[in-house]
């Protein structure tokens, strides 16, 4: 829902930025690095029956959820659709206790036309496996390559190319792609 309203606030090419940031640079690392991909914390769904929560905290149900979302609406295929589908849950259950059948029966009681799409999703493995969900949302790289691509131009800059650069182009990005930018060259430039 967050990225839904960035994406209201701030346009979808932004929504799209984040929603990628968040699978590759939040999800992928939280699932291979932090747990492994066989962990149980991996999963979309997790049983803490016997442990300490704060044990599975991590960023895995958030980004998960995020982007089953966002693969959601674009199976559906009509992101208007699928917003008033959200508004409806929200209306609909606020203040309640929901549990996951509730929510995918609400979900196809809203698109019964769609329901061969939601047939076709694989439910088993973006609720319940561990690691990395088989399918993913497609994401506008737009904005994530231009960030990228401006930490790569500064990183490969020979010291005559410096005067060349001014801060109004990095000035000029949004918080979440200044961040890209720094984050792109210190991962290059302290894992080389």
């Amino acid at each position: 829902m967050e990225r839904k309203i960035i994406g209201r606030l701030e346009g979808e090419q932004m929504r799209q930025f984040e929603s990628q940031v968040g699978w590759e640079d939040h999800l992928l690392p939280t699932i291979k690095e932090q747990f492994g991909e066989q962990h149980p914390y991996t999963r979309l769904i997790q049983d803490h029956q016997g442990i300490d929560p704060d044990d599975a905290y991590s960023t895995v149900p958030y980004e998960k959820g995020s982007a089953l979302l966002m693969y959601l609406e674009q199976q559906l295929g009509d992101s208007v659709a699928f917003e008033q589908f959200l508004a409806r849950y929200i209306n609909k259950f606020s203040g309640t206790s929901v549990i996951t059948s509730d929510w995918k029966d609400f979900l196809y009681e809203s698109f019964p036309q769609k329901k061969s799409v939601l047939d076709a999703v694989n439910w088993q493995n973006w609720f319940y496996d561990v690691g990395v969900p088989q399918s993913k949302p497609v994401y506008d790289g737009r904005l994530l390559r231009e960030a990228v691509a401006l930490a790569h131009r500064w990183m490969e800059a020979n010291e005559s190319d410096l005067g060349t650069f001014s801060g109004a182009e990095f000035k000029s990005l949004s918080s979440p792609l200044q961040m890209k930018v720094l984050d792109t060259i210190r991962s290059v430039c302290c894992c080389s």
